[in-house]
């Protein structure tokens, strides 16, 4: 065995009862055709049924888009994007709370140390408690929450982002 996999099934271990799912956020990836009024369609109808986007980012090109959420309800949102025809897919996110800026070094620094990549990042749009939070797509999920919740880091669940 590798020193890389037993550190990732050491820290693993360490989570004990706390599984690391439960810091897993979801994450929906609209691929939408790059077209105005697009966006809009998509808060029309999440805000018509209570479903409020929490952190968004977009990536354009010149043809299309991928618009990139975190909801308060992700089984609302799979079905009304199912029934108003977006293209989508799901992934895992890590959502962490920021109670100043220095918290985003404290994040790097401890998922250097670990050699966890950070694929891309974004920021919340509201967050309960009036606190600034971060949304990350990392390599190795389970070993990135194990890290940062040893860097005593507040890693949010889904139930804290639901309104």
């Amino acid at each position: 065995m590798d020193t890389e996999s037993s550190d990732y099934n050491q820290a693993v271990s360490n989570l004990g009862s706390m599984h690391p799912d439960k810091f897993l956020i979801k994450q929906f990836s609209l691929h939408s055709e790059n077209k105005v009024g697009r966006l809009n369609d998509l808060f029309n109808i999440m805000n018509q049924n209570e479903v409020f986007i929490m952190a968004i980012t977009t990536i354009d090109s010149t043809d299309t888009s991928i618009i990139r959420i975190v909801v308060n309800y992700p089984q609302r949102t799979r079905k009304l994007l199912k029934e108003n025809n977006f293209y989508f897919s799901e992934s895992n996110v890590v959502a962490v709370e920021l109670s100043d800026c220095t918290e985003m070094h404290k994040i790097t620094r401890a998922l250097i140390q670990a050699e966890i990549n950070i694929n891309y990042l974004y920021p919340f749009l509201s967050r309960p408690n009036d606190k600034s939070a971060i949304t990350l797509s990392l390599e190795e999920h389970d070993l990135a929450i194990e890290i940062m919740l040893k860097s005593n880091l507040t890693l949010l669940t889904q139930d804290d982002i639901a309104r």
